[in-house]
């Protein structure tokens, strides 16, 4: 057997000038001379990186694995068998041996594990054209109204300067007027019931004595009053006549009987024309004045928030709702539109629960929420800010559309979320504190960001280019530091510093809680 004679049973290596050529019992294939094939089965060509050989003039000369032994001692090294690297290892119960000490779950498919592959993600240093694109134009920030405060009428001076003033902005004359109307119809209907459970709220005659404008600011101050000064029990020690209770108020603004009698039969709507069936029958006029006075005394800034809220109640009704994450976990749940700058609350709607005529789009509770709290200010220029319960990219895109720019954190199991970037958990595990990816889908740019753990957001007014610097603790040698800066894209900041609306409201409105348990109507 001479040198370049193939061995038996194996395949010959033949080399040209520019071309290798690789020769199986099942096939002949020609590479570049810079990637050979070494044959691994008679049906396998797996690529193996073989040195690239420089070109040599004259006839062909053939090559065998023994001219790679530096030594050349040996005239001739059989080829070796090349070292493959499994693309996917699949293990099932048909694949174990007999004396095989692995044990499968019965009844489940077989388990593959692909290899790791590093994929290229887009980051800061990738260009984000963002918006303006050409079909997607950010609308400009344009209110039918100067934003701030709208008082109806001349502003004189040495007017508003008292809060009264401010109070009775939202409880007006004529509001005031319609809420001793209706409590006096009341309580004749409640009387004339020899069954009713408020006779005792009669005078001596068995009559009823009207209430008017005046004794119902009585009963409101009285109630601000209670917030105020807090007294632990019942609302009777307030009129209590030991001496630990002395310096107290409440007698001189209104009597005990009458304080009771008008919480037992204060009516708000008209007790002769409440709709049947509508769970707000006995406050949706008063709800509806309200909502009217708040829109029209303030023009919101640009930057707006929409979050539910909890007014806290044990009450008996199909409007109790109960949310186990809130400090508030069981009441009546509001959606609440609120302006970031000062907290203002400038649009809610009370959630009275699934009911006939009222059924969910097929976009869900969240996009019909937003889309009717935000029904006013389209084409306007607004930025609205919510989280992860309201957002999807088909919420964005809609409101992009009516002149509404958004920004939101989103859950990755949304139906419309990029595929991409629906691993975020994994992905977030192999990156430093302050990596970011993104992806877009003009007009909404798709977000990720590792801080404590991922982060995922939405938006179609921020660009993925920019960025700031904040400051995160962390445990060096069993110590915290706290110079640790690391990188934050702007949109997630923007969403910290304007998001807390609502928040703030609720802060607000926790300082002088005026909420006071009455008989059911």
């Amino acid at each position: 057997m001479n040198i370049g004679d193939p061995v038996p049973g194996s395949q010959s290596l033949v080399s040209s000038t520019n071309n290798v050529l690789v020769t199986t019992p099942a096939t002949t294939t020609t590479a570049a001379s810079e990637l050979g094939l070494a044959a691994v089965s008679p049906s396998v060509s797996v690529p193996v990186a073989i040195p690239a050989q420089d070109p040599v003039a004259g006839p062909s000369h053939v090559y065998t694995p023994s001219s790679f032994d530096s030594t050349q001692q040996r005239s001739h090294v059989p080829a070796k068998r090349a070292r493959v690297e499994p693309t996917a290892k699949t293990t099932s119960k048909g694949s174990r041996g007999k004396g095989s000490k692995e044990k499968g779950k019965k009844g489940k498919e077989p388990v593959t594990s692909t290899a790791r592959t590093e994929q290229h993600f887009l980051s800061y240093g990738d260009t984000d054209v963002g918006n303006p694109l050409p079909d997607f134009t950010p609308p400009p920030f344009t209110p039918i109204r100067e934003p701030g405060v709208h008082i109806e009428g001349p502003h004189l001076r040495n007017t508003m300067v008292k809060a009264l003033d401010f109070f009775q902005l939202y409880f007006t004359g004529e509001l005031v007027g319609n809420i001793v109307q209706h409590t006096n119809a009341y309580a004749y209907i409640q009387l004339a019931d020899e069954n009713s459970k408020h006779q005792s709220y009669a005078a001596s005659d068995g009559s009823w004595r009207d209430t008017t404008p005046d004794e119902i600011l009585r009963l409101i101050a009285l109630l601000i009053y209670f917030g105020l000064v807090k007294v632990v029990g019942k609302a009777d020690k307030y009129w209590s006549t030991k001496t630990l209770y002395n310096g107290l108020w409440a007698r001189s603004i209104l009597s005990r009987r009458r304080f009771r009698a008008l919480m037992a039969l204060l009516h708000v709507v008209d007790p002769c024309n409440e709709p049947a069936g509508n769970k707000l029958r006995k406050v949706q006029g008063f709800v509806d004045f309200m909502k009217g006075r708040c829109k029209l005394l303030y023009q919101p800034r640009q930057h707006v928030a929409i979050d539910e809220r909890m007014v806290k109640s044990r009450h008996r009704s199909g409007i109790r709702q109960y949310i186990k994450d809130k400090p508030i976990k069981w009441g009546i749940k509001l959606w609440v539109l609120a302006d970031s700058s000062n907290a203002y609350v400038v649009d809610f709607n009370i959630y009275s629960g699934k009911a006939a005529g009222r059924e969910i789009s097929a976009h869900g509770l969240g996009y019909d929420v937003v889309r009717k709290l935000m029904g006013d200010y389209e084409n306007q220029g607004y930025h609205l800010y919510v989280d992860s319960f309201y957002t999807s990219m088909t919420l964005a895109k809609h409101l992009f559309e009516q002149g509404i720019l958004f920004t939101g954190t989103i859950l990755e199991n949304r139906k419309d979320f990029p595929a991409s970037l629906k691993n975020g958990k994994q992905w977030a595990k192999r990156q430093p504190r302050g990596t970011m990816r993104w992806e877009k889908d003009p007009p909404v740019l798709a977000m990720q960001w590792v801080d404590n753990k991922v982060v995922s957001m939405i938006s179609t007014a921020s660009n993925a280019n920019q960025k700031v610097q904040v400051n995160r603790k962390k445990k060096v040698g069993g110590v915290w530091e706290i110079n640790n800066w690391v990188q934050q894209p702007l949109a997630f900041q923007a969403c910290n510093r304007y998001m807390n609306a609502v928040d703030r409201a609720d802060q607000i409105l926790a300082t002088h809680n005026v909420q006071r348990k009455c008989l059911r109507w």
